[in-house]
């Protein structure tokens, strides 16, 4: 299924669509997301161990007055610090999500998740510190290590963020998907989709939930059925993202679409609010007594977000 070129895509789709199809013919493509966690592991072994060395030339070797320069540092014990922190460290960003898909390539709640990291990784070491008094570490090369650790280790996943972004207008890092609506919400959302070197969606088509029958494109995208053959154009287009256009469908089909697709491991299933369109601060989703409520934001970052985007820019 092809689709004709539209204004709101930044990219000719005949073109696109080519280099998606040269990208999937390549061994790379299918194993693109494993060797991006790998060049992300890398990157971070790497990071970890340039703001440790860095760290210690600050507090040991620089001879800043603020530090006590009458310590003789072990090189030996801080070498073998070195040894044991990096594996713990990255151990830490795995337990927080930082190598998983769904974590990845998704803003400022990345660099944010690598704080909380970074930060737990040195409060562990503190706490070890207490636990053993033998085990002597100088506060300062400590609080100086985790500093840079963070900027480091996101900036360098900042550049490997634009990186796959350049190469997702070759055809890598995008993940099929249509959108199940035919309604105005639809659109919209087919728009804000459009910009697939930030979305990471290839939406292929819309899916109209309704009994009338939808021959025309919308905005450029064709509508390929409806939800009686939603299996068939799974399989056929290789979906790996279904995006509910909520204002479009009933109670009752939503409830046949989590039941059918909401479990299955190889497609994720996801819910527009209906209130994007006309929200531009974002909405937050808390549980009160259990009940999941969306709450809208008061501006468009705020918390942490907001510090590490300061810090950013």
């Amino acid at each position: 299924m092809r689709l004709s070129g539209t204004s709101a895509y930044p990219f000719e789709y005949e073109a696109v669509q080519g280099k998606i199809d040269a990208a999937k013919k390549t061994a790379v493509h299918p194993y693109q997301w494993l060797l991006y966690r790998l060049a992300l592991i890398v990157s971070d072994f790497l990071m970890v161990g340039a703001a440790l060395r860095i760290a210690y030339f600050i507090r040991f070797e620089s001879g800043i007055p603020i530090f006590r320069l009458e310590v003789v540092p072990s090189l030996d014990f801080y070498l073998t610090l070195v040894y044991i922190f990096i594996p713990a460290w990255l151990l830490v960003f795995a337990l927080f999500g930082l190598y998983k898909r769904e974590n990845l390539l998704g803003g400022t709640t990345e660099y944010s998740h690598v704080f909380y990291a970074t930060f737990t990784a040195m409060t562990l070491v503190i706490f070890a510190g207490f636990l053993g008094p033998e085990i002597v570490i100088a506060r300062g090369w400590l609080l100086i290590s985790w500093a840079f650790s963070f900027l480091l280790v996101a900036s360098a996943r900042f550049l490997l963020r634009s990186g796959v972004r350049r190469l997702r207008t070759h055809g890598y890092f995008l993940s099929p998907a249509l959108i199940i609506g035919a309604n105005e919400e639809a659109r919209l959302l087919a728009e804000q989709f459009g910009d697939w070197a930030f979305s990471g969606l290839n939406v292929l088509g819309l899916v109209n939930p309704g009994a009338e029958s939808h021959e025309q494109p919308i905005k450029g995208l064709p509508v390929v059925g409806g939800l009686e053959g939603l299996d068939e154009q799974i399989q056929r287009l290789g979906v790996e993202e279904l995006v509910i256009a909520s204002s479009a469908l009933t109670r009752d089909q939503l409830l046949d679409i989590f039941r059918k697709y909401g479990m299955q491991d190889h497609l994720h299933l996801r819910m527009s609010s209906g209130l994007y369109e006309i929200i531009t601060t974002g909405l937050e989703v808390k549980e009160v007594a259990g009940v999941p409520l969306v709450k809208v934001n008061k501006s468009r970052l705020t918390g942490m977000d907001q510090v590490l985007k300061t810090i950013l820019d």
